[in-house]
């Protein structure tokens, strides 16, 4: 065996990876109908809503579970995914009775429950499609062979790009950029205005890092725990983490850590019990750890090493309260604002465009939910399904699902690319990346970052092995 394959298991088994769409939208259909029927007179009062949410939430997931029982590896494509994410960031207030829906109608709220299932529609409508091939530069990205001391290198390199953003905000003074982990979130020296300037070509350096924790796993399948590259690695991801965290963005860490998780599941040719065990747990620790910086975020990391006491709510698990968002979204739109078209695409990619080059560039997309409920300087997030539905009511929604149902289709054919850790790797990334994205359409752009950076790494390493011949 190569050094290019080490531990990680080659199988010229043909990967089925079986998914159901057909059965998935029947599902969703029948259950998102049944849910707004099912929309009680006393919809206000928290937990009113968990009868219609639970039956929505067993027709999303009836297909990622056939799936799963057919072949477990099989749960974990990124359409199955998407249904699971809607849940995650939709349902799952309602399932826990997390907040009471007070200052919006049942007509709100029964259309806020269809437009998950027209949504959800479209994503499993777009599988019924004939599917289309990936774009070449990932296919040949695919090639890259992963040998442990290039991944080792990369690790390093990626570390001080992402480290980079930290010292040039703290001027290279190493003990304020560490000792500026205790403050809280918009404290930190290398805190975002609210309009970004030249400091925004550092903050994109950030991305490199999301890609450390993943290039651990594969240091670990390669080399075990205890060699120094992985322990090196292992400690280079923990210092990226910390300031992450220590920015708040729950997103991004579950982006990061969970794309660890995917990639060490399905580097595993059949999952056994032990593994998704592990595995289970893994994600349970992701989302204790979530709970937890909800707690430190404002106040800084410092506090845990303090004798001042912290309330920790462990209750539920607490996401972006994303459906009241939603239903306030409809009640709000077109009958108090117009929709807004296609100004919201145009808000979304024009987010990588440097405002030193755009001074112009529009700092919202002509509806602004906190600042219409608020009228103060916030972000409320709404979920993708809101960003659409503000272009257009719930035919552009289905559009929505649409879209992204061929964009899982499409990636999830990485899957089908038989012995390559590499091919693993970029679908773990591309996943979380969409998975995240449902929280906001924004997010389809920013996380895309990560992708695209080791995309590019991965194209610039092959030109390298290719040229010395590195053996397959």
């Amino acid at each position: 065996m190569s050094a290019v394959s080490h531990k990680f298991v080659e199988c010229d088994l043909p990967m089925r990876n079986p998914v159901y769409p057909f059965t998935g939208l029947l599902a969703t259909v029948g259950s998102t109908l049944v849910a707004v029927l099912m929309t009680p007179v006393e919809y206000q009062t928290a937990g009113a809503l968990f009868p219609a949410a639970f039956v929505m939430t067993a027709g999303l997931l009836l297909a990622p579970v056939l799936s799963f029982v057919r072949d477990a590896r099989s749960f974990f494509r990124l359409e199955n995914l998407l249904m699971l994410g809607l849940v995650y960031w939709l349902l799952l207030d309602l399932l826990e009775g997390a907040y009471a829906l007070s200052g919006v109608n049942s007509a709100a709220v029964e259309k806020a429950l269809l437009s998950i299932g027209i949504f959800a529609a479209g994503i499993w409508t777009a599988g019924l499609l004939p599917e289309r091939p990936l774009p070449r530069f990932i296919l040949e990205a695919t090639k890259l062979k992963l040998v442990p001391g290039v991944v080792f290198e990369v690790a390093i390199v990626f570390f001080c790009l992402a480290m980079l953003n930290y010292m040039l905000a703290c001027e290279f003074d190493v003990v304020l950029m560490f000792s500026s982990l205790s403050v809280g979130r918009w404290e930190a020296p290398w805190t975002r205005a609210t309009v970004g300037d030249w400091t925004a070509f550092r903050e994109h350096l950030v991305y490199f890092g999301y890609v450390l924790p993943t290039l651990t796993t594969v240091q670990m399948i390669q080399r075990g725990w205890r060699h120094a590259a992985t322990i090196a690695c292992a400690v280079m991801s923990v210092t990226v983490l910390l300031f992450l965290t220590q920015g708040g963005g729950r997103r991004i860490i579950g982006v990061t850590v969970g794309a660890a998780i995917l990639f060490w599941l399905l580097t595993k040719p059949r999952l056994k019990k032990t593994e998704m065990l592990w595995g289970a747990c893994a994600v349970a620790t992701l989302l204790a750890f979530l709970e937890l910086m909800l707690a430190y975020r404002s106040v800084g990391l410092g506090k845990v090493f303090q004798d001042e006491e912290i309330t920790l709510r462990t209750s539920q698990i607490h996401v972006d309260d994303n459906f009241l968002r939603l239903a306030q979204t409809i009640d709000l739109v077109p009958d108090s604002f117009p929709y807004v078209y296609e100004k919201r695409l145009l808000y979304t990619f024009a987010r990588p465009i440097p405002r030193v080059f755009w001074r112009d560039k529009p700092t919202d997309y002509g509806f602004n939910l906190a600042k219409t409920l608020t009228n103060q300087i916030v972000t409320l997030s709404a979920s993708v399904i809101a960003d659409w539905y503000v272009m257009g009511g719930l035919g552009v929604v289905f559009f929505g699902g649409l879209f992204y149902g061929w964009l899982a289709s499409t990636w999830s054919r990485l899957l089908a690319v038989r012995n390559s850790p590499a091919a693993t790797l970029i679908y773990s990334l591309g996943c979380m990346a969409v998975f995240t994205s449902l929280r906001s359409l924004d997010e389809l752009v920013l996380q895309s970052y990560m992708v695209l950076a080791w995309i590019g790494a991965s194209l610039l390493l092959l030109r390298f092995q290719q040229q010395s011949h590195v053996p397959a």
